[in-house]
């Protein structure tokens, strides 16, 4: 039965009470039916009024219940805002301070007392201050929690870059809409998002001087492979050509004069003509593709450029191996030889000295060669410079050739102190994937 019903048939029993008290009632003849009546309907009332009092007993129970369950969830709430370990406001709509957490008066560096009521703009950086209160205007047009940066000065110091989460709530106790603002000291993350600008500014420089290094180096290995082509060129065309030249003068004499005599001066003179034409197309063989790197490896064709090195090129090379195993892909013992060859011809060419030395041994897991002159020497950091400047090709180019093969170049070196320069590779494993090794011609 509801409040009101209830509340109808108590006036009804309380009208019919009111009726039997009557003086005219008393002189009724049914007035004892009446009266049975009335104290029917006042037990029926009566009973109906002990359940509505238990239910409203169970009712003020639960209410109590569910208080004392609000009290410890506002409780909680509040331990939770006053000690959360980062800056916690609350504010109205126009942005002005309601509740603070000890950790936001703290940042700010103003008591909580005498933050509440002062609006909020007046912590945010000049700079921020206008797109703050757009912000701030567009907060009540959305539901979804936003994110913005900004600088905020505490009192007193400086502007603090801090990253501040926002979402709107009504109130509980009087329903205007509130503002709920996290805010979080960003300076660590833009500390390193500028070092990680500068970091990638100063890795597009490194990239594009790379790239105009390449580009040269691309450009002096073309002028390179043109002056390998001429001077093979060169040789076939004074050391053989001249030899066949002279050979067929030769065979033309005996053409003429085919006596016995003949014969023999001309068999006579070709057999040093020949010889010297055959050494020369070994030269040039061993130039372009040395058999004995292909057959034997790298140290046995080491050995032989550095005898080859005094008759050919008039410098005297030193050879010293420490006899260990010295397990090599075939694409690094070519690339290692011929950086070898370079070196000493540069020496012979450049440096001024009479004698160089090349030493090859085993350290752990890599092989190091070295190239020692005690010539003229030269500045590493300026030759460096003038590689990237595109000015010079060699020892850049080597030192290119072999990082990329998994190598490292190192050189050491003074002007008027010699230069030694050493090339470490790694040893070659089977299961290696990183060499690309070449088949033997």
């Amino acid at each position: 039965m509801s409040e009101g019903e209830l509340g109808a048939r108590i006036d009804e029993a309380w009208q019919r009470l009111q009726d039997v008290a009557h003086p005219a009632t008393a002189e009724l003849p049914e007035r004892g039916a009446f009266v049975d009546q009335l104290v029917v309907d006042l037990t029926t009332s009566l009973e109906e009024l002990r359940v509505a009092d238990e239910e409203l007993r169970a009712q003020n129970a639960e209410l109590a219940e569910n208080a004392e369950a609000l009290a410890i969830e506002k409780a909680r709430y509040r331990s939770l805002f006053e000690h959360a370990p980062d800056p916690y406001l609350v504010t109205d709509r126009q942005g002005v301070l309601r509740e603070v957490n000890e950790a936001a008066a703290a940042f700010l560096g103003v008591q909580v007392q005498f933050l509440v009521g002062r609006p909020l703009s007046v912590f945010v950086g000049p700079d921020d201050r206008r797109p703050f209160l757009d912000f701030l205007a567009r907060l009540g047009q959305e539901s979804q929690p936003r994110s913005e940066d900004l600088h905020l000065v505490p009192r007193g110091g400086r502007p603090v870059p801090v990253s501040i989460t926002v979402s709107a709530d009504p109130d509980s106790e009087c329903g205007a809409l509130l503002y709920r603002w996290l805010v979080r000291d960003i300076t660590e993350r833009k500390r390193l998002a500028d070092a990680l600008a500068t970091e990638r500014d100063q890795l597009e420089d490194l990239v594009t001087q790379r790239t105009a290094a390449l580009r040269g180096l691309v450009s002096q290995l073309t002028l390179l492979e043109e002056n390998e082509r001429r001077n093979l060129a060169l040789q076939l065309h004074e050391v053989l050509g001249q030899t066949l030249a002279a050979v067929k003068l030769q065979v033309s004499a005996v053409e003429e004069d085919i006596s016995g005599t003949a014969c023999a001066r001309v068999l006579h003179d070709l057999t040093p003509l020949l010889g010297g034409a055959i050494d020369s197309m070994r030269a040039i063989t061993r130039d372009l593709s040395p058999p004995t790197l292909h057959t034997f490896g790298l140290v046995p064709a080491l050995d032989e450029l550095c005898d080859e090195f005094p008759a050919r090129f008039g410098l005297t090379v030193t050879f010293r191996d420490d006899d260990q195993d010295k397990p090599l892909s075939p694409a690094m013992s070519i690339l290692l030889f011929r950086s070898v060859r370079e070196l000493l011809l540069n020496v012979a060419r450049h440096s001024g000295a009479t004698s160089a030395r090349v030493s090859l041994k085993r350290v752990e897991d890599e092989i190091r060669v070295m190239v020692e002159d005690e010539g003229s020497g030269f500045d590493p950091a300026e030759a460096a410079a003038r590689a990237r400047r595109g000015e010079c090709f060699g020892l850049f180019s080597l030192a290119e050739r072999l990082g990329n093969s998994g190598g490292r170049f190192e050189v050491d070196s003074a002007p008027a102190q010699g230069a030694r320069i050493t090339m470490v590779a790694p040893i070659y494993r089977t299961d290696d994937l990183s060499f690309d090794p070449l088949p033997n011609p």
